[in-house]
């Protein structure tokens, strides 16, 4: 049994539930977190909401999220299928790969782009450097065209967002 560790509100379900791991499928874990990070992306908000930790755990273990166009009502649904398949329950489900769900991903985007819409606009906020950097290069490799801004602190962003719209 592998000791609970992670953050709660991006751990896979078979950590919340205290399952054994297959050697085979460990990298998983690390697509389920990818699958809750793009699902935040996409909505703004979290699959799961709970007050208590282990509110939390239970539903990453045993709730089935809402899929992103139910949170997001703009939101094409192609983007449905590629997120909760990285969210499923069963590791076996969830993409081999970053690499596989980043494809699936811009294959969506693709899909749910009219040909002649402006780009995407996109404020990413975090007082971290390098994840700023890192989550700007995701997002503009995964959805090319896309207008990424990138701002470290809470104050800039809401006199940004003030002034200029965005998609998220």
């Amino acid at each position: 049994r592998m000791p609970l560790s992670g953050t709660p509100a991006y751990i896979a379900p078979e950590i919340a539930r205290g399952d054994m791991l297959d050697p085979a499928l460990v990298t998983r874990l690390d697509i389920y977190a990818l699958g809750v990070i793009a699902f935040e992306l996409l909505t703004g908000e979290l699959p799961f909401k709970a007050p208590l930790v282990t509110d939390m755990l239970d539903l990453h273990a045993h709730a089935e999220p809402p899929s992103p166009s139910a949170v997001r009502s703009r939101l094409s649904p192609a983007f449905d299928l590629p997120v909760m398949r990285a969210m499923a329950k069963d590791p076996a489900l969830r993409p081999a790969s970053a690499e596989e769900l980043r494809q699936a991903l811009r294959r969506a985007f693709v899909a749910a782009s009219p040909s002649q819409s402006p780009a995407l606009r996109v404020m990413v906020v975090d007082d971290e450097v390098n994840t700023l950097v890192a989550t700007r290069q995701l997002l503009m490799m995964t959805f090319p065209g896309v207008e990424v801004v990138t701002v470290a602190d809470a104050a800039s962003a809401q006199s940004i967002a003030e002034r200029e719209d965005f998609d998220l």
